[in-house]
């Protein structure tokens, strides 16, 4: 589920800020969501006279929609073969990356329970995470928390056995 709170123009791929000043926060911007209009009413009109509408960045509506569209696999900065995998079956964006299921992308051929973290620690970055339900994506954390925990015995076991420690 979004949070709400992060459902305002600043965080809306429509939405386009000011050039900021110097070491300032950007307050207004533009919604590119509609086509501009011409003048205001009582102007006198120009055809280059175009109007967006002007929104601070904490405003919101009901047309928003998230920056993903925009964001490239390589934005992740994914491990060259984690992007390969994906690419290969056709998840060639963050969006469409967002329309899979935990179960789908789990299992793809190449993708394990470390490639999955990686792509839900890239995405949580940028405030995204991979749709489904909580029991699916709980299942999935549960068992990349299990494999690391198997990882780390058996390289404690390893580190013991040299050592000659029982």
């Amino acid at each position: 589920m979004t949070d709400k709170k992060r459902e305002v123009c600043e965080f809306c791929k429509y939405w386009e800020g000011d050039d900021p000043v110097i070491d300032e926060v950007v307050e207004e911007g533009y919604c590119h969501r509609y086509p501009p209009f011409l003048g205001f009413e009582g102007e006198e009109l120009d055809s280059r006279d175009y109007h967006y509408p002007v929104t601070r960045r904490w405003d919101y509506c009901g047309e928003f929609k998230k920056e993903s569209s925009y964001l490239t696999l390589e934005a992740l900065d994914l491990k060259p073969s984690t992007e390969r995998i994906l690419r290969k079956q056709g998840i060639d964006s963050v969006e469409k990356l967002l329309g899979c299921t935990p179960k789908y992308i789990k299992s793809l051929r190449g993708i394990g329970l470390c490639a999955y973290r990686e792509m839900q620690e890239s995405l949580t970055r940028f405030d995204l995470y991979i749709n489904g339900t909580d029991e699916e994506v709980q299942m999935i954390l549960r068992e990349v928390a299990e494999a690391e925990a198997a990882a780390d015995a058996t390289v404690s076991a390893a580190v013991k056995e040299a050592l000659g420690i029982d």
